[in-house]
Parts: C-alpha cells; sequence; structure tokens
C-alpha cells in the first residue's frame, strides 16, 4: 500500500483510538493477517515504517514495512493508548 493511502486510515483510526486490521507480506513471501493499536509511523533505514501494537497471545509493538501492508481497515474497537501517539 502506498504511503499516503496508509498514513490517512492510520492517521483516522488513531484519532478515533480504534484498532486497525491488515494483511502483511513477509519478507519470505507469506502473508500473515494482524489487528493493531496504531502508535507511529515514520522513515527507519530507507523505509516507512508503521509501529503498531500486535493483538494476539505474542503481542508487543511491532515494525512493518509500509509498502508490505494491504487490505487495511478499521476495526470498530477502541483503545487506551499505552504510549504517545505519533501519526500525522
Amino acid at each position: 500500500m502506498d504511503l499516503y493511502s496508509f498514513q490517512g486510515i492510520a492517521k483516522q483510526a488513531s484519532g478515533e483510538l480504534k484498532l486497525l486490521q491488515f494483511d502483511y507480506t513477509k519478507a519470505d513471501g507469506t502473508i500473515e493477517s494482524y489487528i493493531t493499536e496504531p502508535y507511529e509511523i515514520r522513515e527507519d533505514n530507507g523505509n516507512m515504517v508503521y509501529f503498531g501494537f500486535k493483538l494476539a497471545e505474542d503481542g508487543g509493538i511491532r515494525k512493518f514495512i509500509v509498502e508490505r501492508i494491504g487490505h487495511v481497515t478499521i476495526v470498530n474497537q477502541t483503545y487506551t493508548p499505552r504510549w504517545p501517539i505519533k501519526i500525522w
């Protein structure tokens, strides 16, 4: 997904304190679905990356390369932020 499309969706979700669901293509080509609390988008080692708190048994803060993210939807479930949100 392109940065501006993803950033717009992530900005809306974080502004409403709602979760994001998306598919992510890993480096080995496999695709996994995630539900996250949105926190930050920034440049890291030449890539635009998204930081979200993964909601699952093995949850925690995760970094995702934006261009590998697809099929993004806002989940109609709110969250209480664990850290400041840096998506604008």
